[in-house]
């Protein structure tokens, strides 16, 4: 039994409950970079830190399998990465493609799509063994293939916790965008019967005209949430408000900008506000109070940064990220 070590302990693939799948990618990525070696900080950082969760009165690291990193993936997202990464410089200055350029969307994009059917396919792998797959990424991206297998298992409702909608049909040509992950998570035979969104403050007007039409979606907008809480309203009130809207069965993907920034300062996107770290503690033991069942998560966009300026942060936004993912372990294997 080959075993690896995070969260203090060494586990194999067969004594887990929880196999965590580290995905190397961040093609898509149109702001800051170094996602794509996040994976890696947190589990040097997942040690680091106490075990006994007062809520459960337990250690569950024992418990959690982290796999090794898909070497064949992450050689892949430099390859493209190297691609993208002129077309995103030429159109975040506003300048045209020429026809090679063009022809390299298209390239990038079929990329995009085989990291989602070998990321389907390992979570399948996982969940075949009657084991809990869960994703440590990576740019938002990756979260399609797990997504659509748990669709594929099961009825559920999907909690989104972000600073962006990520609704955009495609973005800057890619159509599997990190901007893109929930409108194609939509547009699948086996997507949610809920979309509840909390935290976005970043979005463009074909995002905001999406969300009213489409009965599935609600977004609790941050700047509305602060506005209840600055009224009087309570975080609890407004949790289980959350919450109840959501059916019995969920997954949650945790998108590290959704929190405030002093959290995770080295994020591809950053937008100002956002939700603190006790305050998604707190939402995640409201889920269980609920009795909600929480099949599976993500956790993306955490950086180990790509300047030496933001490598100096990389620790500290893998230690925030592998506490994030304990607590949602701890959820998983309690609901």
């Amino acid at each position: 039994m080959k075993s690896s070590l995070a969260f203090g302990a060494r586990t194999s693939f067969e004594q887990a409950r929880i196999v965590l799948i580290p995905v190397p990618w961040e093609v898509t990525t149109s702001g800051g970079e170094g996602t794509a070696q996040a994976a890696e900080k947190i589990r040097e950082a997942s040690s680091q830190m106490d075990f006994f969760q007062k809520s459960s009165l337990q250690a569950i690291n024992h418990l959690i399998h982290f796999e090794e990193t898909d070497r064949e993936l992450a050689h892949l997202n430099e390859i493209h990465c190297s691609l993208s990464k002129q077309i995103i410089d030429r159109m975040n200055k506003d300048l045209p493609l020429n026809e090679e350029q063009k022809k390299q969307i298209e390239t990038i994009n079929q990329a995009c799509k085989h990291m989602t059917e070998r990321v389907y396919t390992k979570a399948k792998q996982v969940f075949n063994k009657d084991k809990t797959p869960a994703l440590v990424g990576g740019d938002h991206s990756v979260s399609e293939g797990l997504l659509r297998l748990i669709g594929e298992k099961e009825d559920f409702g999907l909690l989104h916790i972000d600073a962006h909608c990520d609704l955009r049909k495609a973005y800057q040509g890619f159509t599997h965008s990190h901007a893109s992950v929930m409108f194609n998570v939509l547009n699948h035979p086996s997507a949610p019967q809920k979309l509840l969104q909390v935290g976005i403050r970043d979005f463009c007007e074909e995002e905001y005209k999406q969300i009213q039409k489409d009965s599935r979606l609600i977004s609790y907008f941050d700047e509305d949430m602060a506005s209840r809480l600055f009224q009087g309203e309570t975080w609890g009130k407004i949790c289980e408000e959350i919450i109840s809207q959501l059916p019995s069965k969920i997954y949650i993907s945790l998108d590290v900008d959704g929190l405030e920034w002093t959290y995770s300062p080295g994020t591809g996107t950053p937008v100002p506000g956002g939700l603190t770290f006790n305050q998604v503690l707190f939402l995640l033991r409201e889920i269980k109070r609920q009795g909600k069942k929480l099949l599976s998560f993500d956790v993306v966009e955490t950086s180990a940064g790509s300047t030496e300026a933001e490598k100096a942060l990389g620790h500290w936004n893998a230690n925030v990220a592998s506490r994030l993912i304990y607590n949602l372990c701890d959820l998983t294997l309690k609901t």
